[in-house]
């Protein structure tokens, strides 16, 4: 039995930590968008309820997507450039704010008419990296090439986001994406392979399983977390301080979603 102990990573709250509390917003993908807007963001927390509305500087997303009580993607719509605001709203009116969203002036999409990325990130790192890829109208079969040579692991999220891992290669190349209709679009910036991978390299590991991240890092009993890393395979367990998560599913061999179990306040 594989078993995967969440520990050094993850924390129980004293305060939001409810489901049925008020939302918490802790990060969301990606930090700036072109002022057109048009593409997908994720957003990552706890407390997120199906209904919830999305704000970015004020403007509300024409559409929203709620994942899980943890994660939720929105169209960006159209801003000014500048530093904004991005809001949850709960049909109950309950919400959360943070900071640290950009309206870039200009376009920096690449577009072939039927989807497109925004962005990559990190924009560089060895062979094995883990790239995040944001955009929009991402098929679940996408395919992802670097330098023409296709990723060693491709893990759909969502319609614009997306993660893949770097396979063997070189120098500066080309990060493709080709969905089954077979049109392809080319990120607005190449990736570079260097000498050190920074996606893997916080991870705890025994053997060829690791643990990356978690997300979100502090949640309540009942919650649902994500838990990426590498070598899951299905009939996972998975514990949180000693206690064992519920509703795990073994979505591929990079990505677990689970329930968070009752436990201790405290970092576990």
């Amino acid at each position: 039995m594989l078993l995967v102990a969440v520990c050094a990573l993850f924390a129980m709250p004293r305060g939001h930590a409810s489901a049925d509390g008020p939302p918490f917003i802790s990060s969301f993908t990606p930090t700036s968008s072109p002022t057109v807007g048009g593409t997908s963001i994720t957003i990552y927390g706890n407390g997120f309820v199906t209904g919830a509305y999305v704000s970015i500087g004020g403007v509300l997303s024409p559409s929203v997507s709620v994942l899980n009580t943890a994660m939720l993607s929105a169209v960006i719509p159209a801003g000014v450039a500048g530093p904004v605001p991005v809001v949850v709203i709960n049909p109950d009116g309950q919400n959360a704010s943070a900071s640290g969203f950009t309206y870039t002036a200009g376009s920096t999409a690449t577009n072939n008419g039927s989807f497109w990325i925004s962005g990559i990130n990190p924009p560089s790192g060895s062979n094995g990296q883990l790239v995040t890829i944001t955009g929009g109208s991402f098929d679940p079969n996408i395919a992802v090439y670097f330098g023409g040579i296709p990723a060693s692991s491709v893990v759909w999220m969502t319609a614009g986001y997306l993660m893949a891992y770097a396979p063997l290669g070189s120098g500066s190349v080309t990060v493709m994406l080709v969905n089954p209709n077979g049109l392809p679009v080319t990120s607005p910036t190449n990736f570079t392979y260097t000498g050190t991978a920074t996606g893997t390299a916080t991870g705890t590991s025994t053997g060829s399983l690791s643990i990356t991240s978690v997300s979100p890092t502090s949640v309540g009993a009942g919650s649902a977390l994500t838990i990426y890393g590498n070598g899951f395979i299905s009939g996972a367990t998975v514990t949180i301080g000693g206690y064992v998560a519920s509703n795990v599913s073994v979505v591929s061999t990079t990505l677990i979603t689970a329930t968070a179990p009752t436990g201790p306040v405290g970092a576990v």
